[in-house]
Parts: structure tokens; C-alpha cells; sequence
């Protein structure tokens, strides 16, 4: 009769290496959850944790955050989320690991290694406040204009979204534990407080030295010669990670219709090497290794022209997109409405809460920051003034309202100048 037309000895077409589960991977239960992304195509998440992760109010938040502030004012593209360049990072940290798993199987990296990757690149960005950057610059507004007795005003001049996000990945855990979810269940990817100290450890790039505001204590997540996995989601020695590969593709596409192709090339060609590391170039979080040197992501010399691609494209990204006149206009303005309103509108804690905290106290509090996004302004657009007792609050509110209503707070400073 006449032949199939697929024949015994053809095979139907795979998925990326990257989609597929690994051989030695334990199985999990439930379906795979698809996410189709602009830049990668479908992005598989076969691990339960994951869904369960992003199944919490916490993690869904991040849809309601423009990962740009206000560069919409200039590019109206640029509308992208937090919610998909975390996914996007998620995915390029996944990828890296599982190449380096695949090319070097000498080096040891395990499964759960690559699920610990995955997570912190997931959640790295859990802490970021509305309109991305400018909201630290609002806490400083706030906290300068505070009381020195005033315990707030510290906590607020030391917030930064790095912490934040570590606060944020401790309540969803607490999210999670609460729906009866055990994280240390093989299922759920058997993640020990080990392991949660290195998901932690990889947000942040190292844990912060409690002798030293600015200073990084010795990592304790992985041993040294696993010290190279630090460099994937966030690189404190060259901030070179797949957080940059990612948001400098992704922002040039959204902001300027640019997609830089290099990026794929580097994923593929890294390489973990043994580089020199001598006991006075040795940084507080480096942990000492037997012969003197440290295991570090490098690339070949035929990577050279690509990877100084990349932060060509973050100079462009800073210079035409990041600090455009009228998206920094943009974005004074909308710090200068949030600090009008900062203690006359309130956000709600937990459900159930009876009280409120101001814009930059939420700031404290996981339960008010979860309810914290870019709809701040539409907060602030719709309190009623005849809540407010004080009359020079009353004032500042309406001037927020006004401001807001008219669009002055966008378009005035640069409007004036062109006088």
C-alpha cells in the first residue's frame, strides 16, 4: 500500500533543548504551563513551584508596573510590564544554566541549582515600585523632608527594590506554605532554607553586610565552586547577566522597534573558567577558593564584537530612551504628584485592615505594597477631597488632582522651555 507519511524511521519535530526537561529531572506533577513572550516564542514552565509562584497576588502586581516609568510620554510602544521582563529573565537565566549544564557537565550543576536560578530571575524585580526607578527617588524626597527622630526616614533613605524584592519572595513563600503547598516536597522542587538563601543571595548578587550599609557579607547559598551562578541573574563583578541581555532587547523593541540579535550568540558560547583571583583583588563576598582562583562566566574572544554590542546598546538606551529631556520631565512630575498626595491618600494593608498607610510608608509593608502599582495616580485621582480634614492637605490633594487632570505635570516643564 501506499507509505505513511511519516515513516517508522522519521521523527516529529522537537522543541528547543532549552523547553525540554532534562533526562535526570524528577517528574512533576500537574500540566506545563505555555507562556508566549515577544522576543523567545513559547516559554514552557514544567515546575510547580513556578505556577505556584506566579499564582499569588505578590507576583501578578508586577502586570501593573511599566517597566520604562514614563518613557511612554515619548515612545508610546514602550508599555511593556515588569510582569514579562521577569519571565523573559526567568527564561535567558534557564537557558544559560541548562547550556552550561549541557557543555561543561564537569562543573556539577544540578537540577535544583538551574530551579534556584530560574526563581531568582523570576522574582528579581518583585520590589520595584510605581513607574520603575523614579519611586526611590520619591522615598529620598520623602525622608529628606522628615524629622530626624523620625524612625521611618531611615528605613525610607535605606529601601532599595533589591531588598524589597527579597521581602516580596519571603511573603509569597508565606502565600504559598498558607494554601497548604509544601516547597521542600520533590514536586514542588524539595527546596530546603539552603536553597531559599541562595534564591535570595542570587536577587541581590550577594547578602548585605550588616557591619556595612554598602558593603556585601560572604556568600553562603553555594559552594565556591559553584560561585559562577552568581553571575547569571546578577553580576556583581561586571554587570554582565541575562537581567541586561533581556531588558536590552526587549526595551529597544518596544521603545524604538530595535531587536538586537547578538544576545542569542552569547548565551550560547559562555563558558564557566578558572580566572586568577588574588588575595588583595578578592571581594568581601568571594568565597576563597583552594587554589587561588575563582570560577566566573566568560566568553571567546569571537564574543568580543557582541558583548560590546550589548553595552553599546545600553549606552544608546540611556542616551535617546532612559534620559530623554521629556522622559525625566515625565517622571519629576509624576514624583512631584506623588509627594503632594503621599500622606493624604491611603493605601490598605491587609484584607481586613481597618487602617491605611501613606504612598511612601506602603513602601514597609508587604500587604500595602502589593496594592501599590502604577493605578497610585488613579488613587490619587479619585479620593475625595471631603475626606481630608486638613485644609493645607486638602490643598496639596487638589493640586495633585489638577495636575494629573490637566496633564501640566507631563508636558510643563518642556512646554515653558519652548516658550
Amino acid at each position: 500500500g501506499k507509505p505513511s507519511r511519516l515513516s517508522p524511521k522519521t521523527t516529529p519535530p522537537q522543541p528547543p533543548r532549552s523547553a525540554r526537561p532534562e533526562p535526570d529531572e524528577p517528574a512533576c506533577g500537574g500540566s506545563q504551563m505555555s507562556v508566549h513572550d515577544v522576543l523567545y516564542g513559547p516559554i514552557n514552565f514544567f515546575e510547580p513551584i513556578i505556577k505556584h509562584i506566579m499564582d499569588t497576588a505578590p507576583f501578578q502586581r508586577l502586570r501593573y508596573l511599566k517597566q520604562l516609568g514614563s518613557a511612554p510620554l515619548v515612545y508610546p510602544g514602550a508599555t511593556h510590564s515588569r510582569f514579562e521582563h521577569c519571565l523573559g529573565v526567568a527564561h535567558r537565566a534557564e537557558e544559560l544554566c541548562r547550556n552550561l549544564r549541557r557543555e561543561q557537565p564537569g562543573l556539577g550543576i544540578t537540577h535544583k541549582d538551574v530551579l534556584c536560578v530560574k526563581i531568582a530571575g523570576l522574582c528579581h524585580d518583585l520590589g520595584h515600585g510605581p513607574f520603575s526607578h523614579l519611586f526611590e527617588n520619591f522615598l529620598r524626597r520623602v525622608a529628606a523632608g522628615m524629622d530626624d527622630t523620625n524612625p521611618v526616614k531611615q528605613q525610607l533613605m535605606d529601601w532599595t527594590h533589591e531588598a524589597m524584592s527579597v521581602k516580596m519572595f519571603d511573603h509569597i513563600l508565606e502565600i504559598i506554605k498558607g494554601k497548604g503547598i509544601d516547597c521542600t516536597a520533590p514536586e514542588n522542587g524539595g527546596l530546603m532554607d539552603q536553597d531559599i538563601v541562595f534564591i535570595k543571595e542570587l536577587v541581590l548578587g550577594a547578602p548585605p553586610d550588616p557591619n556595612n550599609k554598602k558593603g556585601f557579607a560572604r556568600r553562603t547559598g553555594r559552594p565556591a565552586d559553584k560561585a559562577f551562578l552568581y553571575d547569571i541573574v546578577c553580576n556583581l563583578d561586571s554587570g554582565f547577566d541575562v537581567d541586561k541581555l533581556d531588558y536590552l532587547q526587549r526595551d529597544p523593541q518596544h521603545a524604538l522597534g530595535d531587536v538586537s540579535k547578538s544576545v542569542e550568540r552569547i548565551t550560547s558560547l559562555a563558558r564557566v573558567c578558572k580566572v586568577a583571583c588574588p588575595e588583595g583583588e578578592r571581594r568581601s563576598y568571594h568565597a576563597p577558593d583552594r587554589d587561588g582562583y575563582r570560577r566566573t562566566i566568560c566568553l571567546p574572544k569571537k564574543s568580543v564584537d557582541d558583548a560590546m554590542g550589548v553595552f553599546g546598546m545600553r549606552r544608546h538606551m540611556h542616551s535617546v530612551v532612559y534620559q530623554h529631556r521629556v522622559v525625566m520631565s515625565g517622571d519629576e512630575a509624576v514624583t512631584r504628584i506623588l509627594a503632594l498626595a503621599n500622606d493624604v491618600v491611603g493605601i490598605c494593608g491587609d484584607v481586613g485592615s481597618e487602617s491605611t498607610l501613606s504612598i511612601a510608608e506602603s513602601a514597609l509593608d508587604v500587604h500595602a505594597f502589593t496594592n501599590l502599582t502604577d493605578g497610585v495616580l488613579d488613587v490619587i485621582s479619585n479620593w475625595p477631597v471631603a475626606f481630608v480634614r486638613s485644609e493645607e492637605a486638602r490643598e496639596r490633594l487638589v493640586q495633585a488632582k489638577k495636575a494629573i487632570r490637566d496633564g501640566r505635570c507631563v508636558v510643563g516643564h518642556f512646554v515653558d522651555g519652548l516658550r
